[in-house]
């Protein structure tokens, strides 16, 4: 699997690019059209907006692509985080940022590890500020408790996204550090 590590956090970053056909982008893409949104901050008007559907990956038009996310975080626990647990995604949405439009800083409390998977990703559509990435057909995994932002959309197209947490779903550590998420169904 193509990828790269980034040392930005003292841990690692993940991307790679997803076998997924532009056929099923577009198939996707179509799906999520359909959503309702809302603003992400509810404070500004030029903020991102995300779908009121937390489960999106859970839905069966889905499948195949939460099965490739999911592939590549094995793929990333096994070679880098050695951790001895299986994960769980616990949530997944559409982040979308329209002309004129970003996100505030913010994290992912109450999760392990976090991702974004880039549907669309126009040149200039608001980078993700830790790096330079948005590419379609791109997934990156990072620490839920990273702090991050979409910079401001100046592309003209939609920046589309799904946005996905994980929580692990097995007992892992050793002695005084050992953490059991085992009553999570994986």
């Amino acid at each position: 699997m193509k990828h790269d590590i980034w040392p930005l956090f003292s841990c690692p970053v993940f991307a790679t690019k997803l076998s997924i056909k532009d056929t099923e982008i577009k198939k996707y893409i179509k799906e999520i059209d359909k959503l309702k949104y809302q603003n992400s901050n509810f404070k500004d008007s030029n903020i991102s907006l995300i779908s009121k559907e937390y489960f999106l990956l859970n839905k069966p038009k889905f499948k195949l692509l939460k099965r490739s996310i999911s592939e590549a975080l094995i793929y990333y626990n096994d070679t880098y985080l050695k951790y001895k647990a299986r994960f769980k995604m616990t949530t997944s949405w559409v982040a979308k940022t329209p002309k004129n439009s970003s996100s505030d800083i913010h994290n992912h409390s109450n999760n392990f590890l976090s991702g974004v998977y880039y549907l669309q990703a126009p040149e200039n559509c608001g980078n993700i500020e830790f790096r330079n990435v948005p590419q379609p057909n791109v997934l990156l995994f990072f620490p839920s408790w990273a702090y991050h932002k979409i910079l401001e959309n100046n592309s003209g197209k939609d920046r589309l996204s799904i946005a996905f947490n994980f929580l692990p779903c097995s007992s892992f550590g050793e002695q005084d550090s050992q953490v059991d998420f085992s009553p999570l169904q994986y």
